[in-house]
């Protein structure tokens, strides 16, 4: 406590400079008035400066110990008491009015208020309380001192000249000091900010290159893995494999987070909107989240407003991206290990009077205290503590979620109370969009829900099967169902919500009886329950979630007013035909990488495609030249000739040989944004992140494969 603290408080080395200075400055001027004094031959003067040097002197000495904190107290304490004692000494000639206001501000130079504020305030009010009694001497009729000897006119004007100029000498030092410390700080503002935004680059260039390396070698992972489902897995072997496939793709959101906090910090995360159709976004990010729900033990629920429009205008990726951390996060803090009872996740979105597009994710979890709620969105916080902590996860979920709704001009409040669970409401504006709806008409369709018992089944329901003008009813016993008129029950569609097939059979046996035109819809929550047409008269959807497309198509199938898969199989010829045979269509693979190689020439085996492999741009260049290729696949960032040079070689050629353009598209581990645009920019045609998914893969190809006599001649 004596010595110095700027070890553990940098911030105090400033201070400790400017009491040195300062006592430096005493040091000389007392110096300069005693030898004054001694001239004068004034031994009361001479006593008094020898009060002031008591107070500076052994202030100088503790500085030199490096008992810098004891210095600065003393030094404060000790002149304030030295100029009371030169009051009271000196006699009704003291004027200390000069010297107190200077010493009343010394303290706040001295010592910093943030590390040591009840030395300051102490001395603060030390020093007010001398200052204020020295100056109220003469009004309360204090008697000060004994009258010193008569000092001659020339002295006294001396010495009253000399008080102004000290005083002016030393407000003046100490400014001309403050305005150099204030100079030399700014320069270290500079320097930091010029280190501050030299390391913002470095570590952007830093997540640049992590990304890439990351996902170069997860391609490979995903790759085969996709490549493992391809093949005929017994049951036992399916399950470690879904597993390593989501686990990989984990692995993906949490590099994506990371990037996305970086974009945060840069300032440089956007959205962009465009048309998007809101309903099976939602069902998509439902349907990729059930396997997460099923796992934790728990039901994810799908409510979709029958008055919400169809299209929006809305960044999908973006909202997609903030859906799914919301949805993860309910799904994991409401996981029956961690509540003791089966976890329900509700995602609900409603048309709020045409304004507003109100999206909540409601679950009955563990919930959150206060003092979590309140530092919830800053970066690398969780919903418990690390000590504790029993739920993975970077912490950037919500930050990132939270600047991206704001970016899209809308809001996101978290409601939650511990044990009792957590509601996040996303609001956003509602921009409708003109679109086509791509559900079937449905309307005057007779559907019976029987046996439902669940209140949130019930709602989704009427959600569902109002927005599509079918005449809903609910029966839940069989006698009441008994006495329903024959030619209505005969036309109906009848849903039978989730329960045993031992409970479900005889009660569908009894229906047919009573109404052999009737139709059927088995909801289940099994994964593994063989899906679609079942029987002639029942069809098998999934819940838990429903998703509307999945039932409103088997409604259609049923009451026929669209044909069954059966019907229309033969006639199913997407991607085939003469432009469309994978086999009349050679590939050239571009990729330095050699697992990436491999694992894109297995991607094309499987889709029946023949194809050629290079391993960089100058070894792809000379295959086109000498091959009859029609589409080439190609990394961008290679040794020799990279993909972006070969590109530029092959449209050069183009041109000159007055060809037909060749589709071309960029494989690349480089998913910053702003990369897919660079590529199109530079020629490109389309645009793969890895890793790359096979559905991608082949989707890309047939697109450019479809549309290749549309493209222009090169130019």
């Amino acid at each position: 406590m004596l010595g110095t603290r700027s070890h553990a408080f940098p911030r105090l080395n400033e201070r400790i400079r400017l009491s040195k200075f300062h006592q430096l400055q005493a040091a000389v001027l007392l110096t300069l008035w005693l030898g004054y004094f001694i001239w004068i031959g004034n031994t009361d003067l001479i006593k008094a400066a020898l009060w002031v040097a008591a107070a500076t002197l052994p202030a100088c000495i503790l500085h030199g110990l490096r008992w810098d904190y004891l210095a600065r107290v003393y030094w404060n304490v000790a002149s304030a008491l030295a100029v009371l004692k030169i009051t009271f000494s000196y006699g009704g000639d003291a004027t200390p009015e000069v010297f107190f206001f200077f010493l009343i501000g010394f303290p706040f130079l001295l010592f910093s208020l943030s590390e040591e504020r009840k030395t300051l305030i102490s001395i603060v009010a030390f020093q007010t309380a001398i200052g204020f009694f020295a100056l109220s001497m003469d009004f309360f009729g204090f008697q000060k001192g004994v009258p010193t000897p008569p000092l001659t006119e020339e002295q006294a004007r001396t010495i009253e000249w000399g008080i102004r100029i000290t005083v002016a000498s030393l407000l003046l030092i100490q400014m001309m000091y403050s305005s150099f410390l204030n100079s030399r700080a700014h320069a270290q503002a500079k320097a930091a900010l010029r280190e501050a935004n030299s390391a913002a680059r470095t570590k952007g260039e830093f997540l640049a290159n992590m990304s890439h390396e990351i996902r170069t070698p997860m391609n490979g992972v995903i790759g085969m893995i996709e490549i493992l489902e391809t093949m005929d897995l017994s049951p036992q072997q399916e399950r470690p494999v879904t597993t390593i496939r989501n686990s990989a793709f984990a692995l993906l959101r949490i590099l994506d987070d990371i990037l996305d906090a970086s974009k945060i910090d840069a300032g440089k995360l956007n959205v962009e909107k465009t048309k998007v159709e809101i309903r099976p976004l939602l069902e998509g990010v439902s349907q990729t989240m059930q396997t997460m729900a099923d796992e934790k033990g728990g039901e994810l629920r799908l409510l979709i407003d029958r008055k919400l429009p169809e299209w929006v205008m809305a960044d999908s990726g973006r909202l997609r991206q903030v859906l799914l951390n919301l949805l993860s996060n309910s799904i994991k803090y409401s996981a029956k290990n961690l509540t003791g009872h089966k976890g329900t996740v509700v995602l609900k979105a409603r048309n709020h009077r045409d304004k507003l597009l109100v999206i909540t994710v409601k679950d009955n979890g563990i919930g959150m205290s206060d003092e979590v709620k309140e530092n919830l969105f800053e970066p690398f916080m969780q919903g418990e503590q690390s000590s504790r902590r029993r739920v993975g996860g970077t912490g950037l979920g919500l930050v990132i979620s939270k600047n991206l709704i704001h970016l899209m001009g809308g809001d996101i409040r978290i409601e939650s109370e511990e044990g009792e669970g957590t509601k996040a409401v996303i609001t956003l504006p509602l921009e409708p969009a003109d679109g086509p709806s791509r559900l079937p008409d449905l309307t005057g369709l007779q559907v019976v829900c029987f046996g439902v018992k669940d209140e949130l089944i019930r709602e989704g329901m009427e959600h569902i099967l109002g927005a599509g003008g079918v005449q809903n009813e609910f029966i839940d016993d069989m006698e009441y169902a008994e006495r329903q008129a024959p030619d209505r029950m005969n036309r109906a569609v009848i849903i039978f919500p989730p329960m045993d097939a031992t409970k479900r059979d005889p009660l569908q046996k009894r229906f047919e009886e009573l109404f052999p035109g009737a139709s059927f819809i088995h909801c289940s929550p099994v994964r593994s329950d063989r899906l679609g047409l079942i029987a002639p008269n029942t069809y098998r959807i999934q819940i838990f979630p429903m998703i509307t497309s999945e039932l409103y198509h088997a409604l259609a199938e049923l009451s026929g007013r669209v044909a069954r898969a059966s019907e229309t199989a033969e006639h199913d010829t997407a991607g085939t035909g003469p432009d469309h045979v994978p086999g009349d269509h050679r590939i050239l693979v571009v990729e330095d990488n050699e697992i990436n190689k491999a694992v894109l020439s297995k991607q094309l085996e499987i889709l029946g495609y023949p194809h050629e492999l290079a391993s960089d741009g100058m070894e792809g260049f000379a295959k086109w030249q000498m091959g009859d290729f029609s589409l080439v696949l190609t990394d961008c960032h290679m040794p020799r000739m990279d993909g972006f040079e070969m590109l530029a070689a092959i449209r050069t050629e183009e041109r000159q040989a007055d060809r037909q353009r060749l589709p071309v598209i960029a494989i690349t581990a480089n998913a910053l944004q702003g990369e897919a645009a660079k590529c199109i920019a530079a020629g490109m045609d389309g645009y793969l992140a890895k890793p790359v998914e096979l559905k991608a893969l082949e989707s890309q190809i047939l697109a450019l494969l479809n549309n290749r006599q549309e493209l222009p001649i090169a130019s």
